[in-house]
């Protein structure tokens, strides 16, 4: 359709004049100009499958819709304003070229327009600063088409995140339930397990030996551990939790327990994160020793190397206490942990004993919050204004007077055009500043008008960018502080307007007088702007209102899923596993050692039927924080996200899972940590050298106006991307 309109366009822009079918110039230029147009056609029809070409293309057709004109105007009666199609190509192709592609490639092919359109003045004569001037005038009319592209860009990813969120939302709650009965399987395994396997191991040890010291010993540690797991279980069931935090006072406190002889620890102080996993690790191994090498020597080393924790346990080897106390799935849980944190374990035969040895990644240096990053189009609107004000003042009409007639003119000129100019590039991060800035400049304008000191009056500069005044003005209602209404802004532009307009040349009288009245004419359109914006700040809150409770109301659905679940789990462990742990205690308070055995037996039957349970089949989970900790978990990926926030919008947890999902890669370290402002993610040990996996991600990334930033060295990938305003 796009390719047909510029032929359309082309023929209904050809000037009907009488004679203009048959071989009059005017009816000659028309057989010149509609082969042209077609191919400007061919070319716009290429802008979604190859917009890089499309452009070269549309290039070509419009130097050629100004060199023929020039070749042979008068013989065929063509002008270069006839020639529409080329232009309107350009148009059409470097938008594409923004919306379907990255903002680096996109702007090399934006900035060809203006080198092209300088070369062609320069070779037909034009001097540097007339082709200057051309460049810098088409710079500013394809910035304001790359920025429209953009915006285009930005929309359709937007609008692609949200579907793809909704297409998989319905399986959340599934997900969540049997997220929530794995995690508590596994604090059984961890924790109920581990004590009742103690219980058993020290009953069937007093039992062999028939020893009163030995039976009291162990009837006291029987009810001292039984009562410690069925509040555990409670806990578990209640909270959702069966552990507190650890840290090296309960590793110390775990290996006196256990009575292990041989212990060292080197390295700067473990992390509560370390702490767990290092707990998690060595409990294992000493439960697995408990009950395979009963009686074995135990050495326990945990040190700090390479940027690596490295936690080993050897045993001496010993009896079998007995078969069937374990579950089967602890050292596969651990490896999983462990995985899941960067790491690697393992588990070999050690002479006549067992190691177990896991390696986990040292936590990197905290990272600085990035700083708040300047929109794309914004900047783009920077060079559209900058490209307006320059182009008039390097391109003056014939008998306008020269402004850049010498140095000192041309700095007093051009540094405050570019100042003010620049300020748009901030009008949605810092608009309260960057409306003080340009302010300022303008007042400045004001009062050297008045003082005679600059070529450019002020009237001149205000007509030349009001427009940027009312843009910084709209930025303060749709992006200022909620509690700052910044009603004042309509009216700083109004009397400064009004005061720079009172300085024309045309103005006569009372020039206060007059700047008064201009002032009261422009407060309409400078408060028209500020409450537009406000209308737009509002519509954006009351939808982000409206988003926050529609997730609200989809999270207490997903918490109630998991509550279920973990309601369910409760009710089998009341029947079966919490009703011989109460046993325990019953036997060992009575001093029935062989029932303790028996019931502590049954206790571990029971978890490990519960551990075993396989869990319902469920659907994928939708593209989201949710759906990348299952991937992660699938690639034994470690995630992090900080810190625990409400929900965040749905599109954006899209993004972030897809930006992670690019690169993610087995065994490898990901941080997710929110800012007000946007999302900070960093990747260690992803798919840094993955060529294709990079551009994945940075065209992922480019769609949200986000930045990356990959260092090879470190196998690190880092990730911004914001919470961009509407």
């Amino acid at each position: 359709m796009a390719a047909l309109s510029v032929v359309v366009t082309q023929v209904a822009w050809w000037p009907l004049r009488p004679g203009w079918l048959d071989a009059s110039p005017a009816g000659r230029g028309l057989w010149v100009v509609l082969p042209l147009a077609c191919l400007a056609g061919v070319v716009v029809g290429l802008r979604r499958d190859n917009p890089e070409r499309a452009v070269a293309g549309a290039l070509v057709c419009a130097v050629l819709g100004l060199a023929v004109p020039a070749a042979a105007g008068s013989t065929v009666g063509l002008r270069p304003a006839d020639l529409l199609c080329g232009p309107v190509a350009v148009v059409l192709t470097v938008y594409s070229l923004a919306v379907y592609r990255t903002a680096a490639v996109s702007v090399i092919g934006a900035g060809a327009i203006p080198v092209v359109g300088a070369g062609y003045d320069l070779g037909r004569g034009a001097g540097i600063r007339p082709a200057t001037g051309t460049a810098v005038l088409l710079a500013a009319g394809i910035a304001a088409v790359w920025s429209s592209g953009r915006l285009r860009r930005r929309v359709l990813a937007h609008r692609r995140a949200v579907r793809d969120y909704q297409a998989g939302a319905h399986a959340l709650p599934a997900h969540a339930a049997a997220t929530e009965r794995r995690r508590l399987a596994a604090e059984l395994h961890d924790v109920a397990a581990h004590r009742m396997t103690a219980v058993v191991v020290g009953a069937a040890a007093a039992l062999r030996l028939s020893d009163p010291e030995r039976d009291a010993e162990a009837l006291s540690h029987a009810l001292r551990e039984g009562r410690q797991a069925v509040e555990e279980l409670d806990r578990l069931v209640t909270m959702g939790a069966a552990t507190y935090p650890l840290d090296e006072v309960d590793i110390d406190r775990l290996l006196a327990d256990h009575g292990v002889g041989t212990y060292h620890r080197s390295g700067p102080p473990l992390s509560a994160h370390q702490a767990r996993l290092v707990y998690r690790v060595v409990r294992e191994a000493l439960t697995n020793a408990a009950r395979y090498a009963e009686g074995a020597g135990v050495e326990v080393r945990v040190r700090h190397g390479d940027g690596r924790l490295v936690v080993t346990v050897v045993d001496g080897g010993g009896r079998v206490v007995g078969e069937g106390l374990g579950s089967g799935t602890g050292l596969a849980g651990l490896d999983a942990a462990v995985r899941a944190a960067g790491g690697v374990l393992g588990a070999d035969r050690h002479g006549d004993g067992w190691r177990v040895c896991a390696e986990i990644p040292s936590p990197r240096p905290g990272r600085s919050a990035p700083a708040t990053a300047t929109m794309r189009g914004d900047r783009a609107l920077v060079v559209l204004a900058a490209g307006l004000s320059l182009g008039v003042v390097l391109l003056p009409s014939a008998g306008d007077r020269d402004l850049l007639s010498g140095a000192t003119a041309t700095a007093t000129l051009l540094v405050p055009l570019l100042s003010h100019s620049a300020t748009l590039a901030w009008r949605r991060t810092r608009p309260l500043p960057a409306f003080g800035v340009a302010s300022g400049i303008l007042c400045v304008w004001v009062l050297a008008g008045y003082a005679g000191w600059t070529g450019l009056n002020a009237a001149e500069a205000f007509l030349a960018s009001w427009w940027i005044e009312l843009m910084l003005v709209y930025s303060i209602g749709a992006y200022g502080p909620t509690g700052r209404p910044g009603w004042w802004a309509p009216g700083t532009v109004s009397v400064l307007g009004g005061a720079a307009l009172a300085e024309g040349t045309g103005i006569h009288g009372n020039r206060l007088g007059v700047a008064v009245v201009l002032a009261v004419l422009l407060l309409p359109l400078t408060l028209g702007a500020w409450w537009a914006g406000r209308v737009v700040a509002g519509t954006r809150r009351r939808r982000a209102v409206r988003d926050d409770r529609a997730r609200t109301a989809e999270q207490e659905v997903v918490a109630g899923a998991a509550s279920s679940s973990r309601a369910q789990l409760g009710q089998e462990l009341r029947r079966d596993a919490r009703r011989h742990a109460m046993a325990v205690v019953a036997a060992a308070t009575d001093g029935r050692l062989t029932e303790v055995l028996a019931e502590g037996r049954a206790t571990l039957t029971a978890l490990r039927v519960l551990v075993h349970t396989p869990a319902e089949q469920v659907p994928e989970p939708p593209p989201s924080l949710l759906g990348l900790e299952h991937l992660a978990t699938r690639r034994y990926a470690a995630l992090v996200v900080t810190p625990p926030v409400a929900p965040l919008p749905a599109a954006l947890e899209v993004l972030v899972y897809r930006a992670v999902a690019a690169v993610l890669d087995d065994g490898a370290l990901v941080e997710v940590r929110t800012e007000p402002s946007g999302v900070d993610i960093s990747v260690v040990g992803g798919r840094v050298r993955d060529a294709h996996a990079v551009r994945r991600l940075r065209d992922i990334v480019d769609a949200a106006d986000g930045r990356t930033d990959v260092a090879e060295d470190e196998e690190r990938i880092r990730i911004w991307l914001p919470r961009t305003p509407a």
